[in-house]
């Protein structure tokens, strides 16, 4: 099995790079463009470029995936579709999961803290985290996940072109059981730091890193993971794709504990 975290590694911006554990992450082939106020959660991190993306805890914090962390603060886009546009915030610290592991991918978690405030406004607002909880979504609930990442195939079809996203892009998507989720990735490591779920047709890609997993709860979304992997071609083909699970108690509270919230 091929896969790699979802981190864009390009020439235009100095990311981590690509692990490869055997898991892409990359993110939104089949995915629609998103508009104005629809997604004002979500946040594209950029050096020079865009990376990964994230989604806004507060006016001051940010959720995103640990393998999205650089060697050196960077800027945070928030509130406009397009992310050239907007607001444009330099990071102050990156907060990874002490325990993250990039061989596995696993405990996939982590914060970052702005140098200024978000100016909140329609187009650009916090996210609810989930509430905690032990137990896990049914399989096949219905979910939505975003972000800027890789958008579509080269001629040849099989292999993702390089370029991420200018315009948000989402996709609904369904939760994949753990048992569901081990049948395809028997060498993967799904553990409660790990969450699963895909839809046919369409995949998260590189440059979705780090990005939302929602559910939506009395009609409204709440953050309940970060784009972690994924095939490592971006077409799922059945494969499903993993998040970090920001539902399980101890990680839950691990954010909240970084965010202050």
């Amino acid at each position: 099995m091929m896969l790699k975290s979802a981190v864009i590694a390009m020439a235009s911006a100095a990311a981590p790079g690509i692990k490869t554990v055997d898991t892409t992450s990359p993110f939104c082939i089949g995915c629609e463009l998103a508009v104005n106020g629809q997604i004002p959660w979500q946040a594209s991190l950029q050096t020079s470029g865009h990376f990964c993306g994230g989604s806004i805890l507060s006016s001051t914090f940010v959720n995103t995936a640990a393998h999205c962390k650089q060697s050196s603060n960077f800027t945070v886009q928030v509130g406009d579709v397009d992310n050239r546009s907007g607001q444009r915030i330099t990071t102050a610290q990156f907060i990874a999961h002490p325990r993250y592991n990039g061989s596995l991918i696993i405990n996939d978690f982590g914060v970052i803290r702005l140098s200024s405030p978000i100016t909140f406004n329609d187009f650009a607002q916090p996210i609810a985290l989930i509430a905690p909880s032990a137990e896990r979504l049914p399989d096949r609930t219905p979910l939505m996940t975003s972000g800027f990442g890789y958008y579509q195939y080269q001629s040849n079809g099989v292999l993702p072109d390089r370029q991420t996203s200018r315009y948000l892009r989402w996709l609904d998507t369904e939760y994949v059981s753990v048992a569901r989720c081990k049948s395809f990735w028997s060498g993967q490591t799904i553990d409660n730091s790990v969450q699963c779920a895909d839809v046919g047709g369409s995949s998260i890609c590189s440059g979705d890193s780090g990005g939302p997993l929602v559910y939506k709860v009395n009609g409204e979304y709440q953050l309940i993971g970060a784009t972690s992997w994924a095939h490592v071609y971006c077409n799922s083909n059945g494969y499903p794709q993993g998040w970090s699970n920001l539902w399980y108690p101890e990680f839950n509270q691990w954010t909240r504990d970084q965010a202050g919230l």
